[in-house]
């Protein structure tokens, strides 16, 4: 399987695309075994999506920098949540906290008042999403966070040997996240435990193992330091998808998470305001890598607001570091309900058609 026309990077990349989705790959080829799932079409329908997915990671990093090949299950732990942190070119350790923060810097959570539900919609090359989450915050006792998430990687019909259509496969991965942070003083720290489900479901006929087929648990961890009045500046990091390899089958098919450390700042320019009264502009730079293999990339981010309503949002993000490339956003905030949009433009998304868009909307009570 290739993704068209193309350099022999892009070919190679395809390939051990293929080998590196199997912490998804493999669940879904168990539908296979069963009569009316075996037709060789249907599990590469069903992994259409997690394999190109993966290849856009993959290809990203060999012909941009010629960076080795690490081999990492699950790659659609480090695909980005949050419309607001795609737009800022996921330059997201340093943010004020929002519900998002849950999935990259957890101790941002601290900085937030009252209670914030929130839902954030995508739909790239690693399927459509859905995550929502729920943050209360107590002064005394700090924030405390539930999530969810459930990455649809598209259906597609079985068939057997004589064209007989079956049931249809429905593979999917959940995340669910339990989040903590607290403040001291202008440091805040943040945890998150995930517990990760990968899983294939199939309405009608369809004898083979469905369910629940792999699962694993990881680890979260974050802090954030102001440098007020110091500087106009906020600093920040996290260690992410941290815990036990993704086992399918047995010890010997499993494959590390993708774990990542990522550290950065925030540097609020006060000369905008001046010059327009009620705007504030935000400069937001992250450096992230594999925790396994330290080669960092940057992710860079602008934002000007009016009267703390009306973002505009811009961003780059380096496709070394995974699914990346120049993003724009927008956002309207009334205090209450926020609502944000983000696009963004990667070039292996573009080529087949799946355009990475990202919505949120969040209301506090």
């Amino acid at each position: 399987m290739t993704l068209g026309p193309g350099p022999r990077a892009l070919q190679s990349a395809t390939a051990r695309a293929i080998s590196l989705s199997r912490s998804v790959a493999r669940p879904v080829r168990s539908c296979s075994s069963a009569p009316r799932c075996s037709r060789a079409r249907s599990p590469h329908a069903a992994l259409a999506a997690p394999i190109l997915m993966t290849a856009s990671l993959v290809f990203s990093s060999v012909a941009a920098a010629q960076r080795p090949i690490v081999a990492e299950g699950a790659l659609d732990l480090v695909l980005p949540t949050g419309a607001r942190a795609v737009a800022l070119g996921q330059a997201a350790m340093a943010l004020d906290g929002t519900t998002e923060s849950v999935w990259w810097n957890p101790s941002a959570l601290a900085g937030m008042r009252g209670t914030t539900a929130a839902i954030h919609h995508s739909q790239s090359l690693g399927g459509k999403a859905d995550a929502i989450s729920v943050v209360a915050n107590s002064r005394l006792l700090g924030s405390f966070g539930v999530s969810a998430s459930l990455r649809d990687f598209g259906a597609t019909t079985g068939a057997d040997d004589s064209g007989t259509e079956g049931g249809t496969i429905l593979p999917r991965s959940l995340i669910y996240a339990a989040t903590y942070a607290a403040a001291l003083d202008r440091l805040s720290v943040g945890l998150s435990y995930k517990l990760v489900q990968w899983r294939v479901d199939c309405t009608g006929p369809c004898a083979g193992e469905t369910g629940i087929l792999s699962s694993t648990s990881a680890l979260d961890a974050g802090a954030q330091l102001s440098l007020d009045p110091v500087l106009p500046v906020k600093i920040g990091a996290s260690v992410r998808n941290v815990g036990l390899r993704v086992q399918v089958n047995d010890e010997q098919q499993a494959d590390p998470l993708p774990s990542r450390l990522q550290a950065g700042l925030e540097w609020r320019v006060s000369a905008l305001n001046t010059l327009a009264a009620g705007t504030e502009l935000r400069l937001t730079a992250d450096m992230v890598s594999d925790m396994r293999r330290i080669d960092p990339s940057p992710r860079l981010g602008a934002e000007v607001a009016w009267q703390r309503r009306i973002h505009f949002r811009g961003g780059y993000a380096s496709r070394d570091g995974g699914f990346g490339g120049p993003s724009l956003g927008v956002g309207y905030d009334t205090g209450n309900l926020a609502i944000d949009f983000a696009r963004l433009f990667d070039e292996v998304s573009s080529a087949t058609g799946a355009e990475p868009t990202y919505l949120s909307v969040r209301y506090r009570f």
